[in-house]
C-alpha cells in the first residue's frame, strides 16, 4: 500500500511578480512623462493658439494619470490568481501597456509638435 501523495502548493515565482510590476513602473513613468509635456504645452494656451487636434490631445491629458491607475489594478489581479496559467497573461499585460504608451506618444509628440510648428510660423511672420 502506497501512501497517498499530496501535491505541494508551488512556490511564488518572484520574477514573475517583480517583472510585472517593472512593466507596470516603466509604463506609469512615461504615461507621466506624457502628461508632463502635455501639461507643459497646456500652461502656454494663453499666449499660441492652438491647432484643434493639439487642443484636443490637451484636453485628455487626465487619461494619462488614469492609464497606469487601470493597469496597476489589472496587475494586482493578474499577481493575485497567479502565474499557474501561463506566461501568455504576463505577455498580454506587458504589450498592451507597450503598445499604448507607444501609441500615446505618437500622439502627443504629434499635438507637441504642431503646437511648435505654429510657433515658429508666427515668429518667421512677425516683423523684425
Amino acid at each position: 500500500m502506497s501512501p497517498l501523495k499530496v501535491k505541494a502548493k508551488p512556490r511564488p515565482d518572484w520574477s514573475y511578480y517583480g517583472t510585472c510590476f517593472f512593466t507596470w513602473f516603466l509604463f506609469a513613468a512615461g504615461c507621466l512623462f506624457l502628461w508632463a509635456n502635455l501639461t507643459v504645452m497646456a500652461s502656454l494656451e494663453g499666449t499660441i493658439v492652438f491647432p484643434p487636434y493639439s487642443q484636443l490631445c490637451g484636453e485628455l491629458r487626465n487619461v494619462m494619470i488614469w492609464l497606469p491607475v487601470v493597469m496597476f489594478v489589472y496587475m494586482i489581479y493578474l499577481m493575485i490568481t497567479g502565474p499557474d496559467f501561463g506566461k501568455t497573461r504576463w505577455i498580454g499585460f506587458f504589450a498592451f501597456c507597450s503598445g499604448t504608451l507607444i501609441l500615446l506618444t505618437l500622439v502627443v509628440f504629434s499635438a507637441i509638435s504642431l503646437v511648435l510648428i505654429t510657433a515658429a510660423q508666427r515668429l518667421l511672420a512677425a516683423p523684425h
